[in-house]
Formats: structure tokens, C-alpha cells, sequence
């Protein structure tokens, strides 16, 4: 599969228009005060998804010239430059739409199999600890692009995953978790 049909696919896939859902207003997942252990969860989170990603771009990412991807199987395949091409496991995190900045969690979105949205549910739990609506709610208002990496360091931290990778799109980005790394074998 190459770049562009990758692409096609995962717009395909997570048409945010095609669920149905309305965008919850701003006040309904904004609007209340943080607990102070929901405070240090979150500050801790951001700062392990700071370092964690940092980490795992330099390790896996650096070298990458172009990469496939195929959600049917999830799996996206990186090429990098003089090294072996490198697969790993994908989990849905979110999608973005630009068109009206607001972001879907895959675990609401009936285009993403739930084998590939398990991992963007564990959020929900972390919801209901710390009464983060955003979290519970499936389609959110996005204040601006650093929440999206926000939201996506959250789901990683719930998760077994090494590090988090963006695919943009005309109409929607498409943010994941990627784990199990492993060099295709020459032919």
C-alpha cells in the first residue's frame, strides 16, 4: 500500500462525518475545575509523553523515508534509509477533523474495529476517576493542536504502546499508538 492509498484508507475508515455524533459544546467537557490528584495525573502524563516520545522518535523514527499502512491488519510498515523496513502494531487513538476542529476517540467511532480502538478506551476509566468529560464524551471540541497530542499522551500512558505517530489527512488526522517493533527479514 503505498503513502497515498494509506492515506484513502484511514479517511475511509475514520470518516468522523459518517458517525452521526454531535460535537459536544465547549462547557460540557471544559467547564468544571480539576481535582488535585486529577491535576497531578495529568502533569505527570505530560511529562512521561514528552520524554517517552522524544525517545521514541530518536529510536525508531529518525531515519524514515516514507511509510504504508494498513489498517485492515494493523500495521503500518516504516522505510527507512540504510536500514532494514520496520512494521508495528497500530492502535486508533483519535481522529481530528479540520473542517470543524473537533476530535472523535476512536473507541466512539463505528469505522474503527474494536480491535484497534481497545486501546483509546482505556481513557474512558481515566474519565471517570478524575471526572475529565473529555475523556467520556465521544466527540470533543479541540481547542488547538497541542490538546490533540494531550489527549493522544493520555492514551499512551494507558497503554503497553512505545510512542505516538501522526498521519495527516485533507480532511482529518489520524493519530495512533504504535508498539511491537520488528525489522521485515530480507527476501
Amino acid at each position: 500500500m503505498t503513502k497515498l492509498a494509506g492515506l484513502i484508507a484511514c479517511l475511509v475508515l475514520l470518516n468522523v462525518s459518517q458517525t452521526g455524533g454531535q460535537i459536544a459544546r465547549p462547557h460540557e467537557v471544559f467547564g468544571t475545575p480539576i481535582s488535585k490528584e486529577a491535576d497531578k495525573y495529568l502533569t505527570e502524563t505530560s511529562q512521561s509523553f514528552k520524554v517517552k516520545q522524544e525517545t521514541f522518535r530518536i529510536t525508531y523514527l529518525s531515519d524514515v523515508t516514507r511509510y504504508d499502512m494498513d489498517l485492515v491488519k494493523g500495521i503500518i510498515r516504516f522505510e527507512r534509509g540504510g536500514h532494514p523496513p520496520l512494521l508495528m502494531d497500530v492502535q486508533v487513538v483519535g481522529s481530528f477533523r479540520t473542517s470543524d476542529k473537533s476530535w472523535e476517540w476512536a473507541w466512539h467511532n463505528p469505522n474503527v474495529p474494536h480491535a484497534l480502538s481497545r486501546d483509546s478506551a482505556k481513557v474512558q476509566e481515566i474519565g471517570r476517576r478524575y471526572d475529565l468529560r473529555y475523556l467520556l464524551r465521544g466527540l470533543i471540541p479541540v481547542p488547538n493542536e497541542d490538546f490533540l497530542w494531550y489527549l493522544t499522551g493520555i492514551a499512551l500512558r494507558e497503554s503497553q504502546a512505545l510512542g505516538a505517530y501522526r498521519v495527516r489527512g485533507q480532511e482529518a488526522d489520524i493519530y495512533m499508538l504504535l508498539a511491537n517493533p520488528r525489522e521485515v527479514p530480507p527476501n
